[in-house]
């Protein structure tokens, strides 16, 4: 008796034009609103989007600015020590060099310096084996200045068994020059 008192209404309802209508715009005013939901939503995920991408590029922007700087300051005081160390030897102006990639991404930092006034990368390609170890040391103590703000001592371990004696002394002279304030062991 319930099936087909179903069924007689299921009928019934197929053949009322006028409840399929208003079903059928019910159905629509429901999906209309729900299309005008979606599309406030989708205006304001773009403006946070286009605000992020904003955000993004000036951060990098701002970023590379400070690598820059910290670099130039870290060159000059690998520069200074080195050329301390080896006075007149025509290497000058070493600098570390951001490298990128393809992308203008940060890919690694690289060494350049003029030598004999041209400028040349990597220094294994034109400096002696002391010279590299001096540029080491000067990279070292370079690290020393900029990260070790708290303690006030550095250890060095037999580096200069491959100096000769006037290296000796100008290194010997640059650690008293340049970091009398720092207990060295």
């Amino acid at each position: 008796e319930s099936n087909r008192t179903s069924k007689t209404l299921s009928e019934s309802q197929k053949k009322n034009s006028k409840l399929q209508i208003h079903t059928k715009l019910s159905l629509a005013t429901q999906a209309y609103g729900q299309y005008n939901k979606i599309v406030k939503e989708e205006a304001i995920l773009r403006k946070q989007q286009i605000t992020f991408e904003a955000l993004y590029f000036d951060f990098i922007k701002r970023q590379e600015q400070a690598l820059n700087k910290f670099l130039e300051i870290f060159s000059h005081d690998i520069n200074d020590y080195y050329t301390s160390m080896n006075p007149n030897e025509k290497v000058e102006n070493i600098k570390l060099v951001p490298l990128t990639d393809n992308n203008n991404d940060l890919a690694g930092i690289t060494i350049e310096y003029d030598f004999y006034d041209e400028t040349k990368s990597p220094p294994i390609a034109y400096l002696s084996e002391s010279h590299i170890n001096c540029l080491g040391l000067s990279f070292y103590l370079a690290s020393v200045k900029a990260f070790n703000k708290q303690n006030s001592f550095f250890i060095l371990d037999d580096i200069i068994s491959s100096f000769d004696r006037p290296h000796r002394t100008r290194f010997a002279r640059l650690l008293t020059d340049k970091f009398s304030d720092y207990q060295i062991i």
